[in-house]
């Protein structure tokens, strides 16, 4: 399984990995993880 995030440029105000907290928080409640990775097409 894998989740799509951009590549990070040195940009200091990239948010793509704080974006995904609230997705990454949910995964910790399911015990199969393809059910959420597939709301997000991943």
């Amino acid at each position: 399984n894998a989740i799509p995030i951009d590549t990070w440029t040195s940009d200091p105000s990239d948010r793509s990995l704080m974006d995904l907290l609230p997705f990454l928080d949910a995964l910790r409640f399911c015990s199969d993880v393809r059910s959420v990775l597939s709301l997000r097409n991943c």
